[in-house]
C-alpha cells in the first residue's frame, strides 16, 4: 500500500503549505499578523508515524506530480487563527475556505480523486461559534456551504480536529445522509512528549524531593493567565478577593493590554469580564475595592515578562518544580467543547495535580483516556456543573480549601498523590495518540 500526499508549496524547513494565496509569499503583511489563512499542519507528522509502524510508503509530492499521472492523493489544509478567519466570516478578511486551492487541484477534487483534510488538530473550537465580528455560526454548517458551492464531494472531506465532542455534536446537528467525515485528534498528548523527549524519563521522586528540600519557597499553585479571557479575569479577581493570590505562582499582567494609566486598567478588567462581572456567583469579585487592589498588585510575573508571543510551545519545568498543583485554565471554559491542550500534558509530564478550569465533562473525558483524576484529594464535582458562573465559583472554593493547609501539610498532600501521578505519567509515555486518527484517515483514503 502507498499513501499519496500532495502539496502546493514546501517551505524551507520542509513543512508543506496548501490552500494559501500566492501573494502571501511576497506580501505577508497583507494577512493577519503575517499569517495566511491556512498554515499550521500536523496531519503529515501523524501519517508519517502511522506509515513507519505499518511499513507503508508515504509518497509526498507536489500536487502536479499526481495530477499528471491522474492519481488520487490526500490534500491537507492547515488552519491559522479562528474559524471566522479561514471561513472568511470576519469583516477584516473576506476570502473563504477553499478559495486559494489551485484550479487543477479543484478539478481533481470534483472528480472524486482527492481526500481533502482540514487539519485543526491544534485546536478544539466549538462547532457552535460566536465571534464579536462574525456573529453566531456553526462551523460545519459553513463548511458544508463551501463544499456545496465548490461541488466538492462531502464523502471525501475530513474535519480533523481536537474537539472531543465534535462527532457527538455533528450527529446531533446533521442528517445522516449529509455527513462528511469527522476525526477527533488528541494531538497535544503525543506532541508534548516529542517536545521534551530529551528530558525523559522524569521521576516523581525528583519532583517531590525538590519540593521537600526547598519547601519554604514552593508556591501552592501555578496560575498562568497570559491570554486575557473573561473567565480568567474573573478567576484572578476571585483569587485576590479570597486573599490567596499571593500563595500562587501567577502570570497575569495588564501592561500588554493597556498603557494609559491605572483607571484604564480597571475599566479593562470590568469591560472584558462579562458575563462574570454580572453573574450572581461571581459578581462580588468585581467590587471596586478588590479590582483596585488587584490592579495595584499587577503585574504578576511567573517567568517571562513579554506576554505577546504564543507560549504554548515553551516548556519550562521550573514552573512545575516550584508549585504543588496547577490551577489550569484551558483555552475554553464557557462553550460546548472538550479540548485537552498542551497545558494538561505538561502537568502529566512534570507530576503536577490538576485543578481543571475548563468545560464540563473534561475530567470525565480525561479519565476515559486511561488517566486517573485527583479525587479525593481534589473535589471535582464541578466537572458536572453546566452553569459557568457556579462552576467557576466551585473551582475557586476548592482552590481556597486546598490553600488553607500549611506548607508541610501541602507536601504530604502532594506525596499522597504519588500513585495517581505515576500512573498518569506511565500512560502518557506509552500512548501514541497520532496512530488512531492517522489510521482513520488512511482508511478513508483507501475509499477514494
Amino acid at each position: 500500500m502507498k499513501i499519496n500526499v500532495g502539496y502546493d508549496n514546501k517551505l524551507d524547513n520542509g513543512d508543506i503549505l496548501n490552500g494559501t494565496p500566492q501573494d502571501f509569499f511576497t506580501n505577508p503583511s497583507d494577512y493577519r499578523h503575517g499569517t495566511p489563512p491556512h498554515a499550521w499542519l500536523n496531519l503529515v507528522t501523524h501519517l508519517r508515524d502511522y506509515c513507519n509502524i505499518n511499513s507503508i510508503e508515504l509518497n509526498i509530492q507536489p500536487c502536479s506530480y499526481f495530477l499528471e499521472r491522474d492519481e488520487k492523493f490526500i490534500y491537507p489544509l492547515g488552519t491559522s487563527y479562528g474559524p471566522e478567519y479561514w471561513l472568511g466570516l470576519d469583516d477584516d478578511y473576506k476570502h473563504k475556505l477553499f478559495d486559494f486551492i489551485p484550479s487543477r487541484v479543484k478539478e481533481h477534487i470534483i472528480k472524486g480523486k482527492v481526500l481533502v483534510v482540514l487539519d485543526l488538530s491544534f485546536e478544539g473550537f466549538p462547532l457552535d461559534y460566536n465571534h464579536h465580528n462574525a456573529g453566531y455560526f456553526n462551523v460545519l454548517d459553513e463548511i458544508h456551504k463551501r463544499l456545496t458551492s465548490e461541488k466538492f464531494p462531502e464523502k471525501n472531506f475530513v474535519f480533523y480536529n481536537a474537539n472531543m465532542l465534535s462527532i457527538e455534536q455533528y450527529s446531533e446537528y446533521w442528517d445522516i445522509e449529509k455527513k462528511c467525515n469527522i476525526v477527533e485528534v488528541l494531538h497535544n498528548e503525543r506532541m508534548v512528549r516529542d517536545q521534551i523527549e530529551l528530558q525523559l524519563p522524569i521521576y516523581f521522586d525528583e519532583m517531590y524531593n525538590y519540593k521537600k528540600d526547598n519547601l519554604e519557597k514552593i508556591k501552592y499553585y501555578l496560575w498562568l493567565c497570559r491570554r486575557k479571557r473573561s473567565y480568567r479575569i474573573a478567576m484572578t479577581a476571585g483569587l485576590n478577593q479570597k486573599n490567596i493570590i499571593d500563595k500562587g505562582l501567577v502570570s497575569f499582567s495588564l501592561d500588554s493590554e493597556v498603557n494609559i494609566g491605572d483607571m484604564s486598567k480597571k475599566r479593562f478588567l470590568n469591560e472584558h469580564s462579562y458575563p462574570y462581572n454580572k453573574d450572581i456567583s461571581t459578581s462580588a469579585f468585581f467590587e471596586h475595592g478588590n479590582i483596585e487592589e488587584l490592579v495595584d498588585k499587577t503585574p504578576f510575573i511567573a517567568d517571562v515578562e513579554d506576554f505577546s508571543p504564543n507560549l504554548s510551545m515553551v516548556f519550562n519545568r521550573a514552573l512545575y518544580d516550584n508549585t504543588f498543583f496547577n490551577l489550569l485554565s484551558e483555552t475554553h471554559f464557557d462553550v460546548r467543547t472538550i479540548f485537552l491542550s498542551e497545558k494538561v500534558f505538561k502537568c502529566v509530564a512534570w507530576y503536577s495535580p490538576i485543578l481543571f478550569m475548563t468545560t464540563p465533562g473534561s475530567i470525565e473525558k480525561f479519565e476515559s483516556l486511561g488517566y486517573k483524576s485527583f479525587e479525593p484529594f481534589i473535589n471535582q464535582e464541578y466537572d458536572k456543573e453546566e452553569n459557568n458562573g457556579k462552576r467557576l465559583k466551585m473551582i475557586l472554593d476548592e482552590c481556597e480549601r486546598i490553600c488553607e493547609m500549611d506548607s508541610k501539610s501541602m507536601l504530604d498532600w502532594y506525596k499522597d498523590q504519588q500513585e495517581i501521578l505515576e500512573h498518569n505519567y506511565n500512560i502518557w509515555t506509552t500512548k501514541n495518540s497520532y496512530y488512531q486518527p492517522a489510521k482513520e484517515v488512511a482508511q478513508m483514503y483507501e475509499g477514494v
